[in-house]
Protein backbone atom coordinates (compact mmCIF):
# COMPACT_ATOMS: atom_id res chain seq x y z
CA UNK A 1 0.00 0.00 0.00
CA UNK A 2 1.24 3.71 -0.50
CA UNK A 3 0.24 6.89 1.72
CA UNK A 4 -1.85 8.33 -0.23
CA UNK A 5 -5.56 6.01 -0.72
CA UNK A 6 -7.41 8.87 -3.45
CA UNK A 7 -4.15 8.66 -5.62
CA UNK A 8 -4.19 6.52 -8.57
CA UNK A 9 -0.52 6.09 -9.16
CA UNK A 10 1.01 3.34 -6.50
CA UNK A 11 2.13 -0.13 -6.72
CA UNK A 12 -0.12 -2.81 -8.43
CA UNK A 13 -2.37 -5.63 -6.71
CA UNK A 14 -0.58 -8.06 -4.71
CA UNK A 15 -3.53 -10.05 -3.32
CA UNK A 16 -6.65 -9.03 -3.58
CA UNK A 17 -9.86 -9.27 -0.93
CA UNK A 18 -12.80 -9.11 -2.92
CA UNK A 19 -16.27 -8.80 -1.37
CA UNK A 20 -19.06 -10.18 -3.25
CA UNK A 21 -21.28 -8.02 -1.42
CA UNK A 22 -24.92 -8.92 -2.73
CA UNK A 23 -26.96 -11.29 -5.05
CA UNK A 24 -29.18 -8.12 -5.87
CA UNK A 25 -29.46 -6.72 -9.00
CA UNK A 26 -31.71 -4.39 -11.23
CA UNK A 27 -30.55 -6.53 -13.98
CA UNK A 28 -31.64 -10.34 -15.03
CA UNK A 29 -29.18 -10.84 -18.03
CA UNK A 30 -29.59 -14.51 -19.29
CA UNK A 31 -25.62 -15.41 -18.69
CA UNK A 32 -25.25 -14.64 -15.42
CA UNK A 33 -22.91 -17.04 -13.84
CA UNK A 34 -24.69 -16.38 -10.06
CA UNK A 35 -28.42 -16.20 -11.35
CA UNK A 36 -28.72 -12.57 -9.68
CA UNK A 37 -31.97 -10.80 -10.24
CA UNK A 38 -34.03 -8.10 -8.57
CA UNK A 39 -35.66 -9.92 -6.01
CA UNK A 40 -32.79 -11.74 -4.81
CA UNK A 41 -31.95 -9.91 -1.22
CA UNK A 42 -28.81 -12.00 0.13
CA UNK A 43 -26.72 -9.01 1.44
CA UNK A 44 -23.76 -9.03 3.45
CA UNK A 45 -23.72 -7.22 6.73
CA UNK A 46 -22.12 -4.06 6.85
CA UNK A 47 -20.24 -4.85 9.55
CA UNK A 48 -18.55 -7.68 8.85
CA UNK A 49 -17.53 -6.15 5.71
CA UNK A 50 -15.76 -3.12 7.50
CA UNK A 51 -14.36 -5.61 9.56
CA UNK A 52 -12.78 -7.86 6.87
CA UNK A 53 -11.77 -4.56 5.33
CA UNK A 54 -9.72 -3.95 8.49
CA UNK A 55 -8.28 -7.22 8.86
CA UNK A 56 -7.12 -7.06 4.88
CA UNK A 57 -5.62 -3.67 5.99
CA UNK A 58 -3.48 -5.40 8.74
CA UNK A 59 -1.95 -8.46 5.76
CA UNK A 60 0.74 -6.94 3.89
CA UNK A 61 0.43 -8.82 0.70
CA UNK A 62 -2.86 -7.53 0.58
CA UNK A 63 -3.01 -4.33 -1.67
CA UNK A 64 -6.12 -4.29 -2.80
CA UNK A 65 -10.66 -4.12 -2.48
CA UNK A 66 -12.45 -5.26 -4.60
CA UNK A 67 -16.51 -4.85 -4.75
CA UNK A 68 -18.55 -6.61 -6.35
CA UNK A 69 -21.93 -8.63 -6.64
CA UNK A 70 -24.60 -8.48 -8.18
CA UNK A 71 -24.66 -4.99 -8.33
CA UNK A 72 -22.67 -4.19 -5.55
CA UNK A 73 -23.41 -0.29 -6.10
CA UNK A 74 -27.33 -0.98 -5.47
CA UNK A 75 -26.93 -0.65 -1.64
CA UNK A 76 -24.66 2.46 -2.19
CA UNK A 77 -25.36 4.11 1.44
CA UNK A 78 -23.91 0.91 2.65
CA UNK A 79 -21.18 0.75 0.50
CA UNK A 80 -20.17 4.38 0.11
CA UNK A 81 -19.24 3.78 3.53
CA UNK A 82 -17.34 0.58 3.18
CA UNK A 83 -15.06 2.63 0.22
CA UNK A 84 -14.60 5.18 3.53
CA UNK A 85 -13.93 2.79 5.52
CA UNK A 86 -11.33 1.51 3.17
CA UNK A 87 -10.35 4.51 2.46
CA UNK A 88 -9.32 5.28 5.97
CA UNK A 89 -7.04 2.39 6.34
CA UNK A 90 -5.48 3.00 3.35
CA UNK A 91 -6.56 0.19 0.80
CA UNK A 92 -7.66 1.14 -2.26
CA UNK A 93 -10.44 -0.58 -4.52
CA UNK A 94 -12.01 -1.40 -7.42
CA UNK A 95 -15.59 -2.00 -8.41
CA UNK A 96 -17.64 -4.12 -11.46
CA UNK A 97 -21.00 -3.02 -11.80
CA UNK A 98 -23.04 -2.50 -14.70
CA UNK A 99 -23.68 0.96 -13.93
CA UNK A 100 -27.36 0.84 -13.56
CA UNK A 101 -26.99 4.29 -11.65
CA UNK A 102 -25.43 6.39 -14.30
CA UNK A 103 -28.77 6.15 -16.10
CA UNK A 104 -29.22 9.79 -14.52
CA UNK A 105 -25.97 12.14 -14.94
CA UNK A 106 -26.39 13.90 -11.89
CA UNK A 107 -26.15 10.86 -9.70
CA UNK A 108 -23.50 9.40 -11.87
CA UNK A 109 -21.33 12.42 -11.19
CA UNK A 110 -21.65 12.24 -7.75
CA UNK A 111 -21.15 9.06 -7.11
CA UNK A 112 -17.56 8.84 -9.24
CA UNK A 113 -16.50 12.25 -7.58
CA UNK A 114 -17.40 10.37 -4.17
CA UNK A 115 -15.27 7.20 -5.55
CA UNK A 116 -12.58 9.51 -6.70
CA UNK A 117 -11.89 11.11 -3.42
CA UNK A 118 -12.19 8.10 -1.48
CA UNK A 119 -9.61 5.94 -3.43
CA UNK A 120 -11.05 3.51 -6.31
CA UNK A 121 -7.97 2.55 -8.15
CA UNK A 122 -10.16 0.81 -10.90
CA UNK A 123 -13.42 0.89 -12.35
CA UNK A 124 -14.68 -2.56 -14.05
CA UNK A 125 -17.94 -1.91 -16.23
CA UNK A 126 -20.35 -4.78 -17.89
CA UNK A 127 -21.33 -3.62 -21.31
CA UNK A 128 -23.18 -6.28 -24.06
CA UNK A 129 -26.29 -6.94 -25.72
CA UNK A 130 -27.83 -8.80 -22.61
CA UNK A 131 -26.50 -6.17 -20.44
CA UNK A 132 -28.01 -3.66 -22.70
CA UNK A 133 -31.61 -5.02 -22.03
CA UNK A 134 -32.03 -3.55 -18.61
CA UNK A 135 -29.00 -0.79 -18.70
CA UNK A 136 -28.77 1.67 -21.90
CA UNK A 137 -25.12 1.79 -24.06
CA UNK A 138 -25.35 5.59 -23.02
CA UNK A 139 -25.24 5.06 -19.33
CA UNK A 140 -22.27 2.96 -19.42
CA UNK A 141 -20.55 5.67 -21.60
CA UNK A 142 -21.36 7.99 -19.49
CA UNK A 143 -19.94 6.02 -16.77
CA UNK A 144 -16.73 5.53 -18.47
CA UNK A 145 -16.33 8.68 -19.53
CA UNK A 146 -16.57 10.34 -15.93
CA UNK A 147 -14.16 7.42 -14.95
CA UNK A 148 -11.57 8.19 -17.24
CA UNK A 149 -12.05 11.98 -17.07
CA UNK A 150 -10.77 11.73 -13.44
CA UNK A 151 -8.32 9.70 -14.31
CA UNK A 152 -9.28 6.33 -13.60
CA UNK A 153 -8.30 3.38 -15.38
CA UNK A 154 -11.60 1.46 -16.75
CA UNK A 155 -12.09 -1.22 -18.18
CA UNK A 156 -15.53 -1.99 -20.51
CA UNK A 157 -16.31 -5.94 -20.23
CA UNK A 158 -18.85 -7.74 -22.49
CA UNK A 159 -19.59 -10.68 -23.19
CA UNK A 160 -20.59 -12.69 -26.09
CA UNK A 161 -22.45 -15.65 -27.46
CA UNK A 162 -21.05 -15.28 -30.92
CA UNK A 163 -17.53 -13.98 -32.50
CA UNK A 164 -19.74 -11.81 -35.22
CA UNK A 165 -21.41 -10.14 -32.42
CA UNK A 166 -18.24 -9.67 -30.26
CA UNK A 167 -16.47 -7.98 -32.98
CA UNK A 168 -19.28 -5.59 -33.90
CA UNK A 169 -20.62 -4.69 -30.88
CA UNK A 170 -17.47 -2.33 -30.01
CA UNK A 171 -16.78 -0.39 -33.05
CA UNK A 172 -18.09 2.89 -31.92
CA UNK A 173 -17.22 2.91 -28.19
CA UNK A 174 -15.11 6.11 -26.84
CA UNK A 175 -11.69 5.98 -26.62
CA UNK A 176 -9.10 7.02 -24.33
CA UNK A 177 -5.79 5.73 -22.75
CA UNK A 178 -7.33 5.14 -19.60
CA UNK A 179 -9.83 2.93 -21.03
CA UNK A 180 -9.36 -1.04 -22.47
CA UNK A 181 -12.43 -2.73 -23.72
CA UNK A 182 -12.60 -6.67 -23.04
CA UNK A 183 -14.57 -8.78 -25.20
CA UNK A 184 -15.05 -12.50 -24.19
CA UNK A 185 -17.25 -15.43 -24.26
CA UNK A 186 -19.90 -16.65 -22.02
CA UNK A 187 -19.00 -19.64 -19.31
CA UNK A 188 -21.34 -22.05 -19.04
CA UNK A 189 -22.16 -21.39 -15.40
CA UNK A 190 -25.09 -20.00 -13.77
CA UNK A 191 -27.93 -18.87 -16.48
CA UNK A 192 -25.55 -20.07 -19.47
CA UNK A 193 -25.10 -23.63 -18.67
CA UNK A 194 -28.05 -23.63 -21.75
CA UNK A 195 -25.81 -22.10 -24.08
CA UNK A 196 -24.15 -23.53 -26.82
CA UNK A 197 -21.09 -21.93 -27.25
CA UNK A 198 -18.36 -24.21 -29.20
CA UNK A 199 -15.11 -22.65 -27.79
CA UNK A 200 -13.10 -25.09 -26.13
CA UNK A 201 -9.73 -25.62 -25.13
CA UNK A 202 -8.28 -28.88 -24.62
CA UNK A 203 -4.73 -28.45 -24.56
CA UNK A 204 -4.48 -29.59 -20.44
CA UNK A 205 -0.64 -27.79 -20.55
CA UNK A 206 -1.97 -24.48 -21.34
CA UNK A 207 -4.77 -24.36 -18.74
CA UNK A 208 -3.66 -22.67 -15.19
CA UNK A 209 -5.28 -20.28 -12.81
CA UNK A 210 -5.16 -16.76 -14.46
CA UNK A 211 -3.37 -14.95 -11.48
CA UNK A 212 0.10 -17.24 -11.51
CA UNK A 213 1.76 -15.84 -8.09
CA UNK A 214 -1.28 -13.81 -6.10
CA UNK A 215 -4.34 -14.17 -5.11
CA UNK A 216 -8.11 -13.32 -4.86
CA UNK A 217 -9.80 -13.70 -2.13
CA UNK A 218 -13.32 -13.91 -2.34
CA UNK A 219 -15.89 -13.39 0.43
CA UNK A 220 -19.40 -13.76 -0.38
CA UNK A 221 -22.59 -12.39 1.26
CA UNK A 222 -22.99 -15.47 3.50
CA UNK A 223 -18.81 -15.62 4.39
CA UNK A 224 -18.21 -18.42 2.54
CA UNK A 225 -14.40 -17.86 1.10
CA UNK A 226 -12.58 -18.63 -2.23
CA UNK A 227 -9.37 -18.17 -3.15
CA UNK A 228 -10.05 -16.77 -6.92
CA UNK A 229 -12.77 -14.86 -8.25
CA UNK A 230 -13.69 -17.97 -11.01
CA UNK A 231 -17.55 -17.06 -11.91
CA UNK A 232 -17.30 -20.95 -11.00
CA UNK A 233 -16.27 -20.50 -7.80
CA UNK A 234 -19.85 -20.80 -6.00
CA UNK A 235 -20.28 -24.02 -8.21
CA UNK A 236 -16.99 -25.60 -6.92
CA UNK A 237 -17.24 -26.12 -3.42
CA UNK A 238 -14.15 -28.19 -3.20
CA UNK A 239 -11.63 -24.54 -3.49
CA UNK A 240 -14.11 -23.16 -0.43
CA UNK A 241 -11.42 -22.66 2.04
CA UNK A 242 -13.79 -21.23 5.01
CA UNK A 243 -15.88 -18.91 6.09
CA UNK A 244 -14.78 -15.35 7.14
CA UNK A 245 -17.61 -14.96 9.36
CA UNK A 246 -16.54 -17.49 12.01
CA UNK A 247 -12.31 -17.23 11.07
CA UNK A 248 -10.31 -14.54 11.23
CA UNK A 249 -9.25 -13.62 7.35
CA UNK A 250 -5.84 -13.95 7.98
CA UNK A 251 -5.94 -17.80 9.08
CA UNK A 252 -7.94 -18.63 5.19
CA UNK A 253 -5.56 -16.07 3.84
CA UNK A 254 -2.94 -18.25 5.09
CA UNK A 255 -4.85 -21.66 4.18
CA UNK A 256 -4.74 -20.17 0.52
CA UNK A 257 -0.90 -19.21 0.68
CA UNK A 258 0.02 -22.42 2.14
CA UNK A 259 -1.44 -24.85 -0.13
CA UNK A 260 0.97 -26.83 -2.02
CA UNK A 261 -2.26 -28.29 -4.46
CA UNK A 262 -3.05 -23.74 -5.48
CA UNK A 263 0.38 -23.12 -5.48
CA UNK A 264 1.33 -25.88 -8.04
CA UNK A 265 -2.47 -24.94 -10.28
CA UNK A 266 -1.55 -21.69 -10.24
CA UNK A 267 2.44 -21.34 -10.97
CA UNK A 268 2.79 -24.75 -12.79
CA UNK A 269 -0.83 -25.44 -14.14
CA UNK A 270 -3.25 -28.53 -14.47
CA UNK A 271 -0.75 -30.23 -16.55
CA UNK A 272 1.79 -30.62 -14.03
CA UNK A 273 -0.77 -31.52 -11.31
CA UNK A 274 -2.39 -34.05 -13.24
CA UNK A 275 1.50 -35.22 -14.64
CA UNK A 276 2.29 -35.69 -10.59
CA UNK A 277 -0.62 -37.40 -9.49
CA UNK A 278 -0.37 -40.00 -12.68
CA UNK A 279 3.04 -41.02 -12.25
CA UNK A 280 2.09 -41.03 -8.06
CA UNK A 281 -1.16 -42.49 -7.80
CA UNK A 282 -2.52 -44.34 -11.23
CA UNK A 283 -5.96 -45.39 -9.90
CA UNK A 284 -6.52 -41.33 -8.58
CA UNK A 285 -5.69 -40.84 -11.83
CA UNK A 286 -8.03 -42.57 -13.65
CA UNK A 287 -10.71 -40.86 -11.56
CA UNK A 288 -9.74 -37.42 -13.08
CA UNK A 289 -11.75 -35.91 -15.67
CA UNK A 290 -10.33 -35.50 -18.86
CA UNK A 291 -10.36 -31.61 -20.24
CA UNK A 292 -12.14 -32.50 -23.09
CA UNK A 293 -15.49 -29.53 -23.50
CA UNK A 294 -14.07 -26.68 -20.63
CA UNK A 295 -12.92 -23.87 -22.21
CA UNK A 296 -10.67 -22.80 -20.01
CA UNK A 297 -8.88 -23.15 -16.46
CA UNK A 298 -12.15 -21.95 -14.84
CA UNK A 299 -14.26 -24.80 -16.27
CA UNK A 300 -11.56 -27.56 -15.56
CA UNK A 301 -11.63 -26.70 -12.17
CA UNK A 302 -15.25 -27.22 -12.02
CA UNK A 303 -14.85 -30.53 -13.69
CA UNK A 304 -12.45 -31.47 -11.00
CA UNK A 305 -13.40 -29.93 -7.52
CA UNK A 306 -17.38 -30.34 -7.79
CA UNK A 307 -16.79 -33.67 -6.57
CA UNK A 308 -16.62 -34.20 -2.58
CA UNK A 309 -15.30 -37.39 -2.97
CA UNK A 310 -12.28 -36.60 -5.83
CA UNK A 311 -11.76 -33.56 -3.74
CA UNK A 312 -10.91 -35.41 -0.89
CA UNK A 313 -9.00 -38.09 -2.47
CA UNK A 314 -6.81 -34.80 -4.39
CA UNK A 315 -6.61 -33.10 -0.87
CA UNK A 316 -5.23 -36.45 0.92
CA UNK A 317 -2.66 -37.18 -2.09
CA UNK A 318 -1.02 -33.57 -1.76
CA UNK A 319 -1.28 -34.15 1.84
CA UNK A 320 1.24 -36.94 1.52
CA UNK A 321 3.00 -35.32 -1.35
CA UNK A 322 4.05 -32.44 0.87
CA UNK A 323 5.28 -34.88 3.68
CA UNK A 324 7.41 -36.58 1.82
CA UNK A 325 8.75 -33.42 0.12
CA UNK A 326 9.49 -32.07 3.62
CA UNK A 327 11.02 -35.12 4.55
CA UNK A 328 13.42 -35.22 1.93
CA UNK A 329 14.53 -31.91 2.17
CA UNK A 330 15.26 -32.79 6.13
CA UNK A 331 17.34 -35.98 4.80
CA UNK A 332 19.08 -33.70 2.60
CA UNK A 333 20.23 -30.99 5.38
CA UNK A 334 20.85 -33.31 8.01
CA UNK A 335 23.07 -35.29 5.11
CA UNK A 336 24.97 -32.22 4.04
CA UNK A 337 25.08 -30.31 7.81
CA UNK A 338 24.20 -33.17 10.75
CA UNK A 339 21.44 -33.75 12.76
CA UNK A 340 22.77 -31.07 15.47
CA UNK A 341 22.52 -28.31 12.61
CA UNK A 342 19.56 -29.15 11.25
CA UNK A 343 17.52 -29.03 14.79
CA UNK A 344 19.34 -25.68 15.19
CA UNK A 345 18.10 -24.46 11.75
CA UNK A 346 14.33 -26.27 12.36
CA UNK A 347 13.98 -24.40 15.44
CA UNK A 348 15.39 -20.68 13.86
CA UNK A 349 13.46 -20.87 11.46
CA UNK A 350 9.69 -21.72 13.94
CA UNK A 351 10.84 -19.10 15.99
CA UNK A 352 11.91 -21.60 19.09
Amino acid sequence: MWDDPTSTEGPKERDTLVLNYTMTCPLKCDFCCYGCHPKRSEKMPLEHAIRLVNEASEIPSITCLGLTGGEPLWYWAEVSELMRAACNVKLPFTIATAAPWAENPNEASSRIEFMVNNGIRRANISCDPSHEEFVSRKAVERAATLFVESGIETHVVGTFKTEETMHEYFKNFPTSPLLTIHSRFVAKVGRATKWDNAIESTDINSLACYRRINHDLVVFYDGMAYPCCSTFNRATPGIAIGNAFSEPLKIIWSRVEGSLKFRMMKREGFGRVYEIIKARDPALFAKLPPVDGCQGPCSFCNKIFKSKELTDEINQFFSNYEIEKINDLFHHVEGKYGTEKMKKLIANYIGE
